[in-house]
């Protein structure tokens, strides 16, 4: 099946009483763990000589060690969009280095934070942009515990993360999709679309997060030189941590230069199983839409697994901690390729580092810290290896690495960056399901509401619009994707439920 769980990994688990009495927080459990398929068709009106696609079913086993307690099962250790807006507000309280702003708001009216990180008092023309993202598959919860450890370590009062603040200004979206994180989805929107598949042309209406993201980024890029672009997420069929990049045939190694600083800062991100590949079935997807449209080679889809590294250790699973990791390395590893731009002798044509007229520059401005004399020298010693390296051998750089200019359409690799799934609604059949569509698709139509009671709106059926049957059965989700101010204020009570604690939190109908 290709499943971490047949490779060894365990169910994340919560045990309330197990808290109460340890403090031990999540754990990973269950014995005797098996994924495979079943019995159930996905295509049961399959085509002629179409090859059938079955469903599969998860089992395992579990000894409960209390009674009388409530245990929590999980994929892997949640992150609620509840956990990220307690933590973004503890940062605006405790640092002067962060500015928290939305970026924009979703179907569901919920607040897309952008935070930008930088050294205040300095104009940002004199710096250089990245843009982190995360979450916008809302069950890779992976990529929110290592950007987590990207922030931390941005606004600490460490050298090089002080160092970092002076030389570039990051844009992060900690969560590009929490409507689908509030409502427990693993990989859509609620336009019910994967929205790493809406890069090319995202609609303002149905991908507001993917829209505003695009024009940060482009208004970034027009105010400053952008360094690094980073989407930070989950892999459910591989070990290690590592890197998806594109690639140029004329100058492949610009793109493989900063996995490989990466796989010399952090000892589980692995640079041979990384891809540098441009593949058709992916031009949507913000590693091949965003370096295409950016042209800066340094756009990357940053992979962790769900379980944990191929080599042996005792504990075969990530911790929270080695995730955060991660995020902390990217930081490290940007300040080595930002030293590397002193180095003349490199024998790579370094790309990346653009004026605002788009052309190259020569020098890198130094910092006040690069001449700290109580500053750590370990990031140093290792530029200095890393060059001497590549200056010996620059074939480091391809060892067994799979690198295509373009591969074909059929191609079937899995995880964050694999083909969409098959449920995945693109635009044009959104519209088609929305009744009376606008022209202006910004601000559809939507259509009267009776004055009818909840009560008597429960007994009254839903009307359905004639049509083909897929628009017929999208047709439920008219309420959730255009949310009409009459019929809100016909609700007394809202009940939310966080899927990561399920726990109701109750909300009047004027909030």
């Amino acid at each position: 099946e290709g499943s971490l769980h047949n490779a060894g990994m365990k169910i994340s688990m919560y045990s309330e009483k197990t808290y109460a009495g340890s403090k031990t927080g999540w754990f990973r459990g269950g014995l005797d763990i098996r994924y495979a398929t079943n019995e159930y068709r996905k295509n049961p009106f399959a085509a002629p000589g179409e090859a059938p696609k079955h469903y599969s079913t998860l089992t395992f086993s579990y000894e409960f060690p209390y009674d009388s307690d409530t245990v929590s099962m999980a994929f892997a250790q949640p992150y609620t969009y509840t956990e990220l807006q307690n933590y973004l507000c503890s940062l605006e309280k405790k640092s002067k280095y962060v500015v928290r702003e939305p970026l924009c708001y979703t179907i569901l009216g919920n607040t897309c934070d952008l935070l930008t990180i930088t050294s205040p008092g300095k104009s940002k023309s004199t710096k250089r942009g990245i843009v982190f993202t995360a979450r916008v598959h809302p069950g890779e919860t992976v990529g929110s515990w290592m950007i987590k450890g990207a922030i931390d370590f941005l606004l600490s009062e460490d050298v090089e993360a002080r160092a970092l603040r002076d030389e570039f200004t990051f844009k992060i979206v900690p969560m590009l999709n929490p409507d689908g994180v509030i409502q427990g989805n693993y990989r859509a929107s609620m336009s019910g679309c994967d929205l790493n598949r809406k890069y090319l042309c995202p609609s303002k209406c149905f991908h507001p997060t993917i829209f505003h993201v695009k024009k940060m980024a482009k208004e970034l890029s027009r105010a400053c030189p952008l360094t690094l672009y980073c989407d930070f997420h989950g892999h459910s069929k591989q070990k290690n941590v590592f890197m998806y990049g594109n690639t140029d045939e004329d100058a492949p190694e610009i793109y493989r230069l900063f996995p490989y600083i990466m796989s010399r800062v952090n000892e589980n991100f692995l640079f041979r199983a990384s891809k540098f590949c441009v593949q058709k079935s992916k031009a949507s997807t913000a590693r091949v839409a965003m370096w295409k449209e950016l042209g800066v080679p340094t756009v990357y889809t940053i992979e962790a697994s769900f379980f944990g590294p191929s080599a042996w250790r005792t504990e075969p699973h990530f911790s929270i901690q080695e995730l955060a990791d991660i995020g902390k390395a990217v930081c490290q590893a940007l300040r080595v390729y930002s030293k590397m731009q002193e180095r003349p002798e490199l024998p790579i044509k370094m790309k990346g580092f653009y004026d605002n007229e788009g052309k190259g520059k020569n020098e890198v401005q130094k910092t006040k810290h690069d001449d700290d004399p109580n500053k750590r020298d370990l990031l140093k010693e290792l530029t200095m290896k890393i060059v001497n390296e590549i200056k010996a051998n620059k074939s480091v750089l391809f060892g067994n690495l799979e690198c295509k200019k373009v591969v074909s359409q059929t191609e079937t690799d899995e995880g964050s960056d694999s083909n969409p799934s098959e449920d995945d609604l693109d635009t044009k059949e959104i519209m088609e399901a929305v009744p009376n569509k606008h022209p202006n698709e910004s601000s559809p139509k939507i259509p009267p509401i009776p004055n009818t009671t909840v009560e008597e709106e429960k007994k009254t059926p839903t009307p359905v619009a004639a049509g083909p049957k897929k628009a017929a059965k999208t047709q439920q989700r008219e309420f959730v994707l255009m949310p009409h101010r009459e019929r809100r204020n016909k609700i007394k009570c809202i009940v939310m439920v966080d899927c990561g604690t399920q726990t109701p939190k109750y909300f009047s109908h004027s909030c």
